[in-house]
């Protein structure tokens, strides 16, 4: 049967039509569908931001504990009197980027109590002739070409 016949002669079914049937039923339940999906998504989404958290949380405290850790296990260095020794640059300006990190070789002039020595300049170079530092601002010199 062709269309045009169709139309001429309807079917002669004749269904009642209910509120499921049709086009806008089809609309209806699309949305509760597309409604549902959107719930869905939403849980889920709130779920990976959950996971996110934590993860991101983890991430931060783990270094800090195994940073921790290892300083408290470390063994400190004792500096003697009259050990080569570089501190660290405290003092930071611009276009200092490529400049090193430490000044030296000092010398260790006196040892202070608290974990503290007074270091005098070897040498002509950049930094302070006589100053006061702290051991965690020291390292030992190293004369071994890297």
């Amino acid at each position: 049967m062709s269309t045009k016949e169709r139309e001429i002669n309807p079917s002669k079914r004749k269904t009642k039509k209910s509120k499921s049937s049709g086009r806008n039923a089809n609309k209806t339940s699309d949305s509760d569908e597309n409604q549902a999906l959107a719930k869905e998504k939403n849980v889920l989404l709130r779920q990976i931001d959950f996971l996110n958290s934590i993860i991101l949380d983890t991430k931060l405290k783990e270094p800090n504990k195994s940073k921790a850790h290892f300083v408290k296990k470390r063994k400190q260095h004792i500096y003697k009197k009259d050990e080569p020794v570089t501190i660290k640059r405290t003092q930071f300006r611009t276009r200092l980027k490529l400049r090193p990190n430490f000044y030296g070789p000092y010398l260790i002039k006196t040892v202070k109590p608290h974990d503290r020595n007074e270091v005098k300049n070897v040498g002509q170079h950049e930094g302070p002739h006589l100053t006061s530092t702290a051991v965690d601002f020291m390292k030992r010199w190293s004369t071994a070409d890297a």
